[in-house]
């Protein structure tokens, strides 16, 4: 009943949820339990065991799918995500090596012990993978165009 009345629902990626009044300095909170909830994180490796490819996801509402996606590009300058529906389910999905690994070093930037450690460690794997890969020349320009993550801070 506590859950109803904050607005949770039964079969709520089939509802057109809007972001609800999260305040800023806690919205990558509000991300990382999407995430952890109806999210996922995969990779294929190459022969050499670097990151071949990988794809971030979180199904979810069209709506705040795309409020999300808008979030994330004005915050974390990485474009807009790919929305696709499958059946009443839409998915946001991001599947650039770099703008992945900005998202996930994002979410994970504070340690509090308050997560789902299966996606977590699945996440450092990636990362693993991924530091060891030689980046190609168009990748590293890439990477060199994206700003510092500023993350607020917990205190107070």
């Amino acid at each position: 009943q506590d859950l109803r009345r904050l607005g949770v629902c039964v079969n709520k990626t089939r509802v057109d949820l809007s972001l609800p009044p999260v305040p800023n300095e806690m919205i990558r909170w509000f991300i990382l339990g999407l995430f952890e909830g109806d999210g996922w994180l995969t990779y294929s490796t190459r022969p050499d065991g670097t990151v071949h490819t990988g794809n971030f996801g979180i199904a979810l509402s069209e709506t705040l799918g795309r409020q999300i996606s808008e979030h994330l590009d004005k915050h974390l300058c990485i474009g807009p995500g790919a929305m696709k529906q499958i059946g009443a389910v839409w998915k946001l999905t991001y599947a650039s090596q770099p703008v992945i690994c900005r998202i996930m070093e994002w979410l994970y930037a504070t340690d509090t012990g308050l997560r789902m450690e299966r996606k977590h460690k699945k996440w450092l794997e990636m990362k693993a993978l991924h530091e060891r890969a030689v980046l190609n020349p168009q990748a590293v320009r890439k990477m060199r165009k994206l700003e510092p993550v500023q993350t607020p801070s917990l205190s107070g």
